[in-house]
């Protein structure tokens, strides 16, 4: 899936880069960071599995992620929990694209998808004015059109002006009416930039059940050891400081900071050299992975290390910029003024 998905973006025209951290990819957040080759700006972040788990630590990061960084977050499965996932159909899960691969490949192609779901029901995104255009062209009152539908005069005026989209149902009873030219009204959906979630879609009560979801890596987690105990006093220095932050588990970095552009923070509290050359592989391996991603996305990437070893301070300056715990208030400082 994951070369299906690579052509997929490169007929896209995004620049990537693939993420290998951490080394097991059922316990990764994200596997591929891009960003359009023409606009920086559009970002996208996308995890490929074979079955989408939405209780699971490495989706619900996946989508935090995606709102700090902020990136369009794209799941490509074949499954969704039991389900599986329906070819031709965009799935939305907590403002979350959710495709069947081959859904990806004809949309690369340049086919079009109509419909999406979530929360069980089935809808279409329409053009409001194209609605209003086709309906005053049919001479037809907002409430006589509204009546012959059965829906109310609100619900078709919410519609004309873009505010909520269609069940599949009632696009049919539109089509039972204006036949083939109802079709020039539905628009199709584009998987990397539409924010299906966020529009207001018939018969969906919004309540932000995606705050509700699987908060166990912040409640039922108790950090003991040193180094968590500064990932949460440097989360906490940022919210004071007004600004975005959220620890991770499940990428490369332990922080990601969010104002006007992501800074990665991996943090160390005791860093040993495994021999007399080299730092630890796995820390090295985080750095290199942390500066991928941060360069993707416009971002900036640091060590925060507790140690003021001149040795592995060195050999860490090689990899990206290293900070000590005492310079986070300044660095947050200079971020706000921005």
């Amino acid at each position: 899936m994951k070369e299906l998905a690579l052509r997929a973006l490169e007929k896209l025209n995004f620049s990537y880069t693939e993420i290998v951290y951490p080394p097991d990819p059922s316990q990764r957040s994200v596997d591929v960071v891009a960003s359009k080759k023409q606009n920086k700006e559009k970002k996208v972040l996308v995890k490929i599995t074979s079955k989408l788990l939405t209780r699971s630590r490495e989706f619900n990061e996946f989508r935090r992620l995606s709102r700090l960084i902020p990136a369009k977050g794209v799941v490509i499965t074949y499954h969704i929990g039991k389900d599986a996932t329906i070819e031709d159909v965009v799935h939305i899960r907590n403002n979350v694209v959710v495709v069947h691969p081959k859904t990806l490949e004809d949309f690369a192609k340049g086919d079009k998808v109509f419909i999406y779901e979530q929360r069980g029901f089935y809808y279409v995104k329409i053009d409001g004015m194209k609605l209003r255009m086709l309906r005053e062209k049919h001479g037809m009152g907002m409430s006589s059109l509204a009546k012959l539908l059965g829906l109310s005069t609100k619900t078709l005026y919410q519609y004309e002006q873009g505010k909520m989209d269609m069940t599949i149902n009632t696009a049919e009873r539109f089509l039972e009416v204006f036949g083939e030219e109802f079709e020039d009204v539905v628009a199709s959906i584009n998987i990397f930039e539409d924010d299906l979630e966020i529009r207001k879609s018939e018969g969906i009560a919004h309540s932000d059940d995606s705050l509700k979801e699987l908060r166990e890596s912040e409640s039922t987690s108790r950090f003991v050891d040193e180094k968590h105990r500064l990932i949460e006093l440097i989360v906490k220095k940022a919210i004071e400081s007004g600004i975005k932050a959220e620890k991770f588990f499940s990428i490369p970095s332990d922080i990601v900071v969010s104002h006007e552009k992501p800074l990665f923070m991996i943090v160390e509290t005791e860093i040993t050299k495994k021999s007399q050359r080299n730092i630890d592989e796995n820390l090295k391996t985080k750095c290199l992975e942390c500066l991928k991603m941060a360069r993707v996305v416009d971002g900036k990437s640091v060590v925060v290390i507790q140690q003021k070893d001149p040795e592995i301070t060195k050999e860490l300056e090689q990899l990206t910029d290293v900070l000590q715990p005492e310079d986070i208030e300044e660095i947050f400082y200079e971020i706000k003024k921005r």
